[in-house]
């Protein structure tokens, strides 16, 4: 699971092709705020979305069996995250 971890943050959602020109990302790309404690996408679901942290962080977690939180990863502005591959190994 994905949430915004500071009082807020602002991603911006990439094409799914990050080998792309800057420019052209820039254009491609929208601009979603997502407030403290908000579901960017949940840890069962896959992303076929880039995103980089513009303001604010993120942080990515595991849902454990007893109900806590398992801390992953955290995400700074400039951070790039997301597009989970659909191909299972």
């Amino acid at each position: 699971m994905l949430d915004a971890s500071a009082t807020s943050a602002t991603l911006q959602r990439l094409p799914s092709a990050p080998t792309a020109e800057p420019t052209r990302l820039r254009s491609l790309a929208h601009l979603r705020r997502f407030d403290r404690e908000q579901d960017i996408y949940g840890q069962e679901e896959r992303s076929d979305t880039w995103y980089r942290v513009m303001s604010g962080s993120a942080r990515k977690f595991l849902m454990r069996a007893d109900g806590r939180r398992q801390l992953v990863d955290i995400y700074l502005p400039g951070d790039l995250f997301g597009f989970t591959s659909r191909l299972k190994a």
